[in-house]
């Protein structure tokens, strides 16, 4: 407050929360002063791609299936914001598929444990892996799929982790 002249702890949050949501900091939750600033990865302004670690294979409600070998895959730098906590996932099956998420489909995931009101997520619940939309709700998150035949998921935190966002899908044709 004191070095931005700021008059009330309101526009303190406020600025930390406009941050955030551009995804230049980064806050553990439940834990009071655990900032970090993200730091996105120093590449030369003449780079068109990024390689990013070529993970594994996904698909709902199973384990995520991790490639015994580091891969690693190109893709245009203007995919991707922060390519050090940035991966790739591979979508195995039709079980996506109402998700409009293709066998075959490449995910670009944000390594964060943290998700904003409806963004795509990737969590473990139990032995289950959810692929769902991410809705907080007090000390409860609704995670939702993309259609609406399928009735909504309510979790109490610390049922589910948070394993990362997806920001992108790689079609392959």
């Amino acid at each position: 407050m004191k070095e931005f002249n700021f008059t009330s702890l309101g526009s303190v949050v406020n600025h930390m929360n406009a941050l955030k949501e551009k995804g230049y900091i980064q806050a553990e939750k439940a834990k009071k002063r655990s900032i970090f600033l993200n730091q996105p990865a120093k590449s030369s302004p003449k780079s068109q791609e990024v390689s990013l670690p070529f993970v594994g294979m996904v698909q709902a409600n199973f384990p995520i299936e991790m490639y015994s070998e580091t891969k690693t895959l190109k893709v245009p730098s203007s995919f991707v914001r922060f390519p050090d906590i940035t991966y790739i996932l591979q979508v195995q099956g039709h079980s996506l598929q109402k998700e409009h998420m293709l066998d075959g489909d490449l995910l670009i995931v944000e390594a964060r444990q943290e998700a904003e009101n409806g963004e795509w997520i990737i969590a473990q619940a139990g032995r289950r892996t959810l692929i769902k939309k991410y809705y907080p709700e007090g000390e409860y998150a609704r995670l939702e799929s993309f259609t609406d035949s399928s009735t909504p998921e309510l979790y109490k935190e610390g049922e589910f982790l948070i394993q990362g966002v997806i920001v992108g899908l790689i079609r392959q044709m």
